[in-house]
Formats: structure tokens, sequence, C-alpha cells
């Protein structure tokens, strides 16, 4: 373990609790979801909507949304990790996961280029576009 969340530069973060090596994994882009039909996520409560949106980025773009089975029991680190346009962290498709781009020191926050690696289009794909200044419509 490597990070934590933390407030950093960019607001709450994922913050290196000890040096990071470069290709250190930082945290896992996997969680356990079902996916969930947009007629059937609709009528999900609000906050439920919101959540799968903003944390876990879970619409595909096609009308169907990956709902994580354990939400509300623990919010994965992924969520935490901020963008920067200069970022010190990128995707590692073949471990799914998002890894130093180099030596990290303790204190460091990490970040990644949301452009990068988000699918275009995803929530935080346009969130990301638009400069944070409006978020994306609620489906």
């Amino acid at each position: 373990i490597y990070v934590r969340p933390g407030v950093g530069a960019f607001g709450v973060g994922l913050l290196a609790i000890q040096p990071v090596p470069k290709g250190g994994i930082i945290c896992s882009c996997a969680a356990q979801a079902v996916v969930v039909p947009s007629r059937r996520f609709n009528f999900l409560p609000p906050a439920v909507r919101q959540c799968v949106l903003e944390l876990y980025d879970g619409w595909d773009g096609e009308g169907n949304y990956q709902v994580p089975i354990d939400y509300d029991q623990a919010i994965p680190l992924i969520s935490f990790i901020n963008h920067s346009e200069e970022p010190n962290c990128v995707y590692d498709e073949p471990a799914n996961a998002i890894v130093a781009a180099r030596r990290l020191r303790t204190g460091e926050e990490a970040t990644v280029d949301y452009l990068s690696y988000q699918e275009k289009g995803s929530y935080t794909w346009r969130y990301c576009k638009s400069g944070f200044r409006r978020r994306p419509f609620f489906v």
C-alpha cells in the first residue's frame, strides 16, 4: 500500500504514505459490478445514481451502467485520484491499474490525466473536458 485518501493540491485525492517506485501500482481500476440497463438504473435512488456516475463513472455510453455491488461498503481508491495536465501516474491497461509514471515522494499527491484513459464521452471525460466548470447532464 502506497497511498491513502487525503487533502492534496487538487482537493481530496490520493497521497503517497511512503515513496512509490516508478511503475508501482497506485490503485486498481477494477470493481465488482453488475450491468444495469438504463430503464432499471433510472429507478435507483438519485443519490445512488449520482454515486455511480461520479465515483465509479459507470455509464458505458450505450445506455448501460456498471453498478458496483459493494458501493455501500467502501469507495474504491480510484475514485479519489485527481486530474492533472502534468500527471505523475498513468493507466496501465494490461494491469487495469493506475501506476506511478515516475518515483513519487512521501506526501506527494498521485494524479492522472483523465482525458488520456477515460472513455471518450464518459461522465468523467465530459466533466474534465468542460474544465470542471459544469457537471455533465445527470442521466
